[in-house]
């Protein structure tokens, strides 16, 4: 095999190895539904309220509905907003709705936590 045939596949291995890698680390970080599902579940009502204010442009989910929203992890989060109708869109909605309706907001996300920690101080 020729130099440049050896350098093309090459660089195919190494194109197809870099593409498949955030498809796989996005499975190895993908939170266990039915945990992410349980602090939901356990506030009775909210997901009926989730899915009974979906394409509303005017929420009606209850103080515990959002304190569920609120205590589920940022993974558990960003997974149960991306499924079918749950949009990151609509979760951003529900996010707002319960910040200005309860002042209950979300937590900063990991990134956003350690964003902040490296903040030089001013002192």
């Amino acid at each position: 095999m020729g130099y440049s045939k050896t350098t093309v596949i090459l660089f195919l291995v190494l194109a197809f190895a870099m593409a498949a890698t955030p498809a796989l680390s996005v499975v190895g970080n993908m939170p266990n539904p039915s945990l992410c599902l349980e602090e939901i579940s356990n506030t009775p009502g909210c997901l009926s309220e989730l899915r009974s204010s979906l394409g509303h442009k005017h929420l009606n989910l209850r103080r515990g509905c959002c304190e569920a929203n609120k205590g589920m992890s940022h993974k558990c989060r960003d997974w149960f907003f991306n499924q079918g109708k749950y949009t990151p869109a609509y979760g951003k909605q529900v996010k707002d709705y319960c910040a200005q309706k309860f002042g209950i907001t979300s937590a900063p996300t990991s990134q956003a936590h350690n964003h902040l920690m490296k903040e030089p101080s001013h002192h």
